[in-house]
């Protein structure tokens, strides 16, 4: 059961794909993703991505919304073509680094609450903790606030963090691991500004993924990330160990790109477009 209360209408999603599916659609698993963020969501959403026994996912799935654990859930091809539509993109915008991206784009592009919680299947809150509510209050309260989350593990938020306010870091930034948005701003064609200190995300030699996407939208136009100093989460996967290795003129790119974040720093640029 959720342990507390709260009065914004909020999704909570998911995305599962081979590697984590029979363990995400085990029975329970969700379940107790959600209790982890204590608060009580209107949808619980499962976005199946990129498995290869289809059948064998969806049977799983389906038993997991026959028992209540999850309201729905969605295959990502199935909805992908609609999304890019709305997003104002095309397929070749997300290759090569297409299941980085297109999990995220469906999730923010699907019908239902305006706020919605994605949380990675191999993330989990170091204890439980509604950090949604008071994120949520803030959000109303400072405009300038697009997205919020619980602080991470590595002890990187005094450097990135512009300002505090109260209990939360204020900065720039984004994190497709755990995070809060509205869709009212997020489902939008907004995916194709350009910051250049996006390019520190690792793939960003391969191609533009859905975190360099947000990042660069929020930077160019002045929307801030507040994380929760109080509350947080651990992944429990190797991150970054399965990113595809890089090939050509990808390496060329990681190159280039290591060259300019030099030049920024060396520059000491303040700018957010130029400055974590």
């Amino acid at each position: 059961m959720n342990r507390a209360c709260g009065s914004s209408s909020v999704d909570f999603i998911v995305n599962t794909f081979e590697r984590t599916y029979p363990k995400v659609l085990s029975p329970g698993y969700i379940q107790e993703m959600v209790d982890d963020h204590c608060y009580p969501f209107v949808r619980r959403v499962v976005l199946i991505n990129n498995v290869e026994n289809r059948a064998d996912a969806e049977e799983m799935a389906r038993s997991r919304q026959a028992t209540g654990e999850i309201t729905e859930y969605y295959f990502v091809a199935d909805l992908l073509d609609r999304t890019l539509r709305e997003a104002e993109l095309v397929l070749t915008d997300l290759q090569p680094t297409i299941h980085y991206t297109d999990w995220a784009l469906t999730a923010i592009f699907l019908q239902g609450s305006d706020f919605v919680v994605h949380c990675d299947a191999d993330v989990r809150m170091k204890e439980p903790q509604d950090w949604i509510t008071p994120s949520l209050d803030l959000m109303a309260r400072d405009g300038r606030i697009a997205v919020a989350n619980p602080n991470w593990t590595k002890d990187t938020l005094n450097q990135e963090a512009r300002e505090l306010q109260g209990e939360f870091g204020i900065g720039y930034g984004f994190s497709d691991q755990l995070f809060l948005v509205r869709r009212s701003e997020f489902a939008q064609p907004i995916y194709k500004f350009h910051a250049p200190i996006s390019l520190r995300y690792p793939l960003s030699a391969s191609g533009r993924i859905f975190e360099q996407m947000a990042d660069s939208y929020m930077r160019v136009n002045g929307r801030m990330r507040a994380t929760l100093v109080a509350a947080t989460y651990i992944h429990g996967a190797d991150e970054g160990g399965t990113h595809p290795r890089l090939k050509g003129i990808a390496k060329l790119r990681r190159l280039r790109n290591r060259g300019l974040l030099s030049l920024m720093r060396m520059l000491r640029l303040k700018h957010h477009c130029y400055h974590i």
